[in-house]
Order: structure tokens, then C-alpha cells, then sequence
């Protein structure tokens, strides 16, 4: 039998808390009884996740036999169908490469599958499959293009894939201002690249050794967290933990309570960056959203244009940097976004009280 709100409705909003410098967060244990936290989770607004009807998504003609599509609020839509109480992932709009989203569909040998009701303590999955991108060089912005070992017109990225996933705990998440009580799913995924370059007539041809992958799709391995309410397909939450030290790296969940009181921002596609906590007390994090890879420099001013603070950071993607403001004096600063030509792009008022 099948839990009534097992499947989001079409129309559906999740608005989602997403940290990306998660910090005294606890997700790690196993076994039935644990204690899950991330009311510290802090981020400068909420993101907004949308349940589509499929002919509402980029690519309904590809994926025409899903149910529904999950609008994520980087860009991505996910094409999901429900097949006697399991839910597959068919296909994806949008690829990420080295922080640019690709606009083009990303293609399954077979459906991936993702939850399947009820969740179970000790329930495990694991599948192989392979996903196919192909698209026009054009579509790279100019610094990724220039990664390239040679001039090429299409790019076709080919992923083996082998995800393996396990619920190894139960027990009691800690929000913001509740608690819920979750199932744990630890997801591994391994996956390896190939990269080939199509040059006017000629075949395709591989060029995966001549290409930086870490540097352009990340770790070829990759953990995360997933945590479920027992009747819903879809995650609450989702931790991404670093493969190396095992610290979590990411953190989003969805937000329900006193959303009125919240910042939502339904497009932050844009360049653009944001101060959090704002008034500040002892450090603030910046967050840097949708701007283009490269080196720029985050400045911060007194009232009187003196500079205060200063540090470079290579962007290769969205991203949060933390600063510590513990001996600046109270009062209203100016915190901005200098290019690598020395040129201020973004400029924003931040805050810093005292105890």
C-alpha cells in the first residue's frame, strides 16, 4: 500500500536551506535511535525547488513517459517516473562543468533508481549505468573553452556510473525550530569519465587524456547523506561529505516552518554575492553565486572607503568563503567583488555588532 503524500503533487514548492560551508552539524551516526542536528545551518535565503508537470520541462520530448519533473533552483530539472511504489530517475536537464551549467539533456542507458516505499533499516540498492552529453563547443564560456586540447565544434562526455546506497540509521533530525523523525541513507557513487572532441567531418575522437577531469566534474568519487521522512520518496535533507577527511562539505534540506518570515529568492541565477549573518557578530560567510570561473578578490570597507579586509579566491563554481570580523569595530562596512582586472563589480552593505 502506498503512503498518500509518498509522491510530491504537481505544483508543489520546497523551499530549500542550502549551506555550503556546513559547520558543528551532526549527521554521522548509524543505528536505529541516533541523533541527527543541523539547526546551525545557516545561508542568506531559501532556494525554491518546484514539482512540474514533464510538458513544463526543457526536455519533455525525451522523457515524455515521466510523472514529474523536480525544477531545481540551480537550473537542473530531473525527470521522475513512479513504478509500483518506486521512484526512477529517467534523465536530467542541465549539466554542470566546472561550476557553468550546460544546457542540454543528459541521457540514461537505464532508469536510476532512487527510493522505493516503504524505507526499510538495513535496505541497500546498488546499479550500474552510464549517462551520454553531447552538445556544441559554443555553449562553453570562453575560459572553459580555452581548457580544450584542441579546437573542436561538439564535445560528447560519457559517464560509467556505479552507485551503491545503504539505510544504516533511524532516528531524530534536529531543525532550525523542530524535529522530524528520518531514515539515513549513505550514498557512494564512482564514476568515470570519457571526453571526446568532434572536429568538422571527422569521427569522434577521445581526448580524456589530455583533459584535467577532477578539475572540470570534481572527485571521480563521491559520498553524500540523504535523509527521508519514512512516507516520502523525496529527501528532507541531503549532506555532501568530503571523500578525503570526511567532514560534511554541502548541506541542503527543506525548510517549513515560518517561511513568512524567511528570504526567499525564486531566480538567483545571476552574478551575484551575498553576507550571512548580516548584521554580523564574530565571523560572516560570503557566498558566491553564478559568477563566471576565475580569480576575483572579496574586499571589505569602513564607512570611509578604508580597506579592511582582503582575500583572493579561485572560483570555479557556487561557493562560501567564511571571514572572521571578531576585531573589527561595530558598526556599517562595505563588502565587495573585485575582478582579476582590478575592477569592482558588486558592492553591499554588511553590518557588525557587538555583544
Amino acid at each position: 500500500m502506498l503512503a498518500q503524500n509518498w509522491m510530491p503533487s504537481l505544483g508543489d514548492s520546497m523551499f530549500m536551506l542550502v549551506d555550503r560551508i556546513p559547520q558543528n552539524i551532526l549527521v554521522g551516526d548509524e543505528g536505529q535511535n541516533a541523533t541527527y542536528d543541523v539547526s546551525v545551518a545557516r545561508a542568506p535565503f531559501l532556494r525554491p525547488d518546484q514539482i512540474l508537470s514533464p510538458r513544463q520541462g526543457h526536455s519533455y520530448q525525451q522523457f515524455k513517459s515521466a510523472d514529474f519533473v523536480l525544477k531545481k533552483y540551480d537550473g537542473r530539472e530531473l525527470y521522475f517516473k513512479n513504478v509500483n511504489n518506486n521512484l526512477y530517475l529517467l534523465g536530467e536537464y542541465g549539466f554542470y562543468i566546472q561550476g557553468q551549467m550546460i544546457p542540454v539533456d543528459v541521457m540514461y542507458s537505464d532508469p536510476v533508481l532512487m527510493a522505493n516505499y516503504p524505507h526499510r533499516y538495513h535496505q541497500e540498492k546498488e546499479q550500474q549505468y552510464t549517462a551520454t552529453i553531447s552538445f556544441p563547443v559554443e555553449y562553453l564560456n570562453g575560459s572553459l573553452r580555452t581548457q580544450l586540447p584542441v579546437a573542436a565544434d561538439s564535445i560528447r562526455i560519457e559517464i560509467e556510473s556505479e552507485d551503491f546506497k545503504m539505510i544504516d540509521g533511524f532516528g531524530s533530525l534536529k531543525y532550525e525550530l523542530s524535529y522530524q523523525n528520518v531514515f539515513r541513507e549513505w550514498v557512494r557513487s564512482d564514476k568515470n569519465y570519457k571526453f571526446f572532441l568532434k572536429v568538422g567531418d571527422k569521427d569522434w575522437q577521445d581526448f580524456t587524456p589530455y583533459v584535467d577531469m577532477v578539475k572540470l566534474f570534481g572527485a571521480a568519487i563521491s559520498t553524500h547523506i540523504n535523509f527521508y521522512d519514512p512516507d516520502k520518496a523525496m529527501p528532507v535533507a541531503m549532506v555532501k561529505i568530503n571523500p578525503y577527511d570526511r567532514k560534511p562539505m554541502f548541506l541542503e534540506y527543506e525548510v517549513r516552518e515560518y517561511l513568512s518570515e524567511k528570504t526567499i529568492v525564486s531566480n538567483n541565477l545571476r552574478p551575484d554575492i551575498y553576507a550571512f549573518p548580516n548584521p554580523a557578530l564574530s565571523t560572516v560567510n560570503i557566498e558566491l553565486n553564478q559568477l563566471k570561473p576565475g580569480l576575483y578578490t572579496v574586499v571589505i570597507y569602513n564607512i570611509l572607503g578604508q580597506e579592511k579586509y582582503r582575500t583572493s579566491v579561485d572560483v570555479i563554481g557556487n561557493q562560501a568563503i567564511q571571514i572572521d570580523v571578531s576585531n573589527f569595530e561595530k558598526g556599517p562596512y562595505l563588502y565587495g567583488l573585485v575582478d582579476s582586472y582590478g575592477r569592482r563589480i558588486i558592492t553591499k552593505r554588511l553590518t557588525v555588532l557587538k555583544p
